[in-house]
């Protein structure tokens, strides 16, 4: 199989997605966007599970503006239980927890 074979059925064996936006491609003035594998496999997974994925958001990372997201999780790499915790009141919300 390959790699976005993979992906994708993985992505259909899932009950959520958790995408994790960190700051890997500089761009412009400081502003960093996550890796384009990303951002592609984001666009897979809501269209599989639109209503089924978590966003998990570093505080320096730009996301583009065609990712429309529900509801961003911020967090910083110093400090991760605050979005620990609105992850679980949003696990809970998909009831899955």
């Amino acid at each position: 199989m390959s790699i976005d074979d993979k992906v994708e059925k993985y992505i259909k064996a899932s009950e959520c997605a958790v995408i994790l936006f960190t700051p890997d491609d500089e761009i412009t003035n400081g502003k960093f966007l996550p890796r384009q594998n990303v951002i592609h496999e984001v666009g897979l997974i809501q269209q599989i599970m639109p209503n089924k994925i978590l966003y998990l958001k570093d505080e320096k990372t730009t996301v583009p503006s065609n990712i429309t997201p529900k509801v961003y999780i911020p967090f910083s790499n110093t400090d991760l239980s605050m979005a620990f915790i609105q992850m679980i009141t949003e696990l809970k919300a998909m009831e899955l927890l």
